[in-house]
């Protein structure tokens, strides 16, 4: 069954390699599809935002539909542990910088943290929980789709290292959007620049994970603190 759906897909992106512009026409629907219908559908249906998991494991699934019929290696997409420590050590400075900024904005500004979607499934979900399905999903999830598969996917159209840490933060950024929160928006762009540019030097996912897992789970926490 599953040979039934990859050769199809196969044969369709061989058929679709025959020209760079070819290439970017694909990746160009595929950014519409994962990340810019999402938003779009958001803007006219907010409260969907409360099941944002299920919607990114549809698009994990068509993601590793796509990485398997191009053929994209574990290494490439930086689904191993090798060089953890290298890559990680870079990220303690930024990340320590960010949670410092975060408790300093919550404590001095606390009008400016407030998250309108996060603070109404606060009210549904015990923190410890919160935490645990942020570490064990989001973060996963996102990384996995705005690192390990969109970054390899565009070098596929061009190797301008500015443009693919540049334009892959901003998507990461746009899709922050709906959670209603401005600086978490200007700061999750700035992380995505610090994050893709690990990930090109590196390619080490599990250290960006432990980076946006910390980073994550203390904002859940001073969230859960102070309201």
């Amino acid at each position: 069954m599953r040979e039934r759906i990859v050769k199809p897909v196969k044969a369709y992106l061989k058929s679709a390699s025959i020209s760079v512009v070819t290439k970017r026409s694909g990746l160009t629907m595929e950014t519409i599809l994962l990340f810019v219908l999402p938003l779009a559908i958001l803007r006219y249906f907010p409260q969907i935002i409360h099941f944002r998991h299920l919607v990114m494991a549809s698009g994990l699934a068509y993601v590793l539909l796509i990485a398997r019929a191009l053929h994209m290696t574990r290494e490439e997409m930086g689904l191993t542990t090798q060089g953890f420590t290298a890559a990680l050590l870079p990220l303690l400075i930024p990340t320590s910088l960010v949670l410092i900024f975060s408790a300093y904005i919550a404590a001095r500004h606390p009008a400016e943290f407030i998250f309108p979607a996060m603070l109404e499934e606060s009210r549904h979900l015990s923190m410890s929980t919160a935490i645990f399905l942020y570490v064990t999903l989001s973060v996963p999830l996102q990384e996995v789709l705005f690192r390990a598969f969109y970054i390899p996917r565009l070098e596929q159209i061009t190797d301008n290292r500015l443009f693919l840490i540049t334009f892959s933060a901003l998507i990461f950024m746009l899709v922050h959007i709906p959670l209603g929160n401005l600086l978490m928006v200007l700061t999750t762009g700035l992380m995505g620049i610090i994050w893709a540019d690990n990930f090109l030097r590196f390619r080490s996912l599990p250290a960006i994970m432990v980076s946006h897992a910390l980073l994550g789970s203390f904002l859940i926490y001073l969230l859960y603190a102070m309201f």
